[in-house]
């Protein structure tokens, strides 16, 4: 997967459910995409937590009712880079079918960045109001996947038939105005308007060597554009412990969808060749609770608790005449995230945290991911630099049953599930410049 910076983008999308592609995989959830669930590194390294405590601009992605608690002007840039490993494999037998290993048949390596912009300004006077601006990525569809193929008619031969291959491309960004106003020091109130555009392109190409034959399905979202509101609480109604709410409003958004397949073989039966149509998505709300407690110790400490809920139920893809365009059968998602953070004496902070995460496609298969972090202060700047790793593993069928595809080139469908591990390393920075 190419790195691939997108101006405009929107947020996650529809879903397709697959013949050839069983279950979950990639693909079923192509349309929605990752959710990139933090820009800022206080965040990350602490779990992705940041319902109730938040020090930069980036916060207003989280909890708007943070942006209260900012000093005078902060001046955010973040940049991130993440390295996505997937490998697919199949149990290998002996002579007894006793198990040998795992057999991988395919291992891609795949690096992508983003980059985010924003600026608050928080005047402190009576009735002023802490007001933000930024331009965040909020999903991410990128994703490549590899595969040769090689004859199996005889059990020494290694001939290299063809290729099949996945590409998805595109992201969405969200552009936010965000305000804050705190109340006799004891709750801020918050609201948030973010814009969202973006696009997205799905192509599959099976590609045969020994013929002429080639299979190429291109399906493209285009001219995405919606928005949403986030409304934000936080209440503080002791030194050491804060609370924070957030809600997320269902979102509508516009779309043109195309989709075009060429020889005899269609990745995407539900729709014909040729399809041009103006789509509407509809996209979930969310509910947010998260708890800062801040004990007596000789350092001074943090702890914080997020959980989030997210009623995937409700989301649809439709015809402009209100028909679904699919059958979505999407699962509702509980996530959990916890992170401590630790001042020193020379005020360095240490964070770390945990952020387990469930896939809206089936509850049953979790990403785990581990953070940790740090930042430094340069007079009237603040670097921060935050480190997280996630893993999963699940069975799934091939993506590509070659037994079907390649026919008369000795392929077979493989009755047995195969294994698929990710695993994903991602760095995150900020540059703040800050005037107290």
């Amino acid at each position: 997967m190419k790195s691939k910076i997108s101006l405009l983008a929107l947020i996650f999308l529809l879903c397709l459910s697959f013949n050839i592609l069983y279950g979950y995989t990639f693909l079923d959830k192509s349309f929605f995409g990752d959710r990139i669930h933090t820009i800022d590194v206080r965040s990350l390294g602490m779990g992705t937590t940041g319902f109730a405590s938040g020090k930069g601009t980036f916060c207003v992605s989280k909890n708007p009712a943070l942006l209260s608690e900012l000093p005078l002007l902060d001046i955010a840039f973040a940049g991130q880079a993440l390295v996505y490993q997937e490998a697919h494999s199949f149990p290998a037998h002996g002579f007894e079918m006793e198990f040998v290993a795992d057999n991988i048949y395919s291992e891609n390596m795949t690096y992508y960045d983003d980059y985010a912009l924003g600026l608050t300004v928080n005047p402190k006077y009576e009735y002023a109001p802490a007001i933000a601006m930024a331009y965040i990525p909020l999903y991410d569809f990128r994703y490549q996947f590899e595969e040769e193929v090689r004859g199996v008619e005889s059990p020494y031969q290694d001939e290299l038939i063809g290729w099949n291959n996945v590409n998805c491309s595109g992201n969405i960004m969200g552009f936010t105005v965000g305000m804050s106003k705190d109340f006799l020091n004891i709750i801020n109130l918050g609201l948030a308007y973010q814009y969202l555009l973006g696009d997205r392109t799905t192509q599959v190409d099976v590609i045969y060597l020994v013929s002429e034959i080639d299979k190429l399905n291109e399906t493209r979202l285009t001219n995405l554009y919606g928005n949403r509101l986030k409304l934000g609480l936080l209440a503080k109604p002791h030194d050491r412990f804060s609370v924070g709410l957030v809600y997320n409003t269902a979102t509508k958004a516009n779309a043109k969808l195309e989709h075009n397949f060429t020889g005899n073989y269609n990745f995407f039966p539900e729709f014909e060749n040729k399809l041009s149509t103006d789509v509407e998505l509809k996209y979930p709300a969310s509910f947010g609770v998260g708890i800062e407690y801040r004990p007596q110790t000789n350092l001074f400490s943090r702890l914080n608790v997020d959980c989030e809920y997210t009623f995937w139920e409700n989301a649809k893809v439709q015809k402009d005449d209100g028909e679904d365009l699919l059958e979505l059968e999407f699962e509702n998602t509980f996530e959990l995230a916890g992170g401590v953070e630790h001042i020193l004496y020379n005020d360095i902070p240490l964070r770390f945290g945990f952020h387990i995460v469930p896939e809206y496609t089936d509850n049953d298969i979790m990403t785990t991911y581990f953070d940790l972090g740090t930042a430094f202060k340069f007079s009237y700047f603040q670097l921060g630099i935050s480190l997280e790793y996630g893993s999963k593993e699940y069975a799934e069928m091939d993506f590509f049953p070659d037994g079907d595809l390649y026919g008369g080139y000795g392929g077979t469908n493989r009755e047995s599930k195969d294994k698929i591990k990710i695993r994903e390393l991602r760095i995150l920075f900020n540059l703040n410049a800050v005037k107290k």
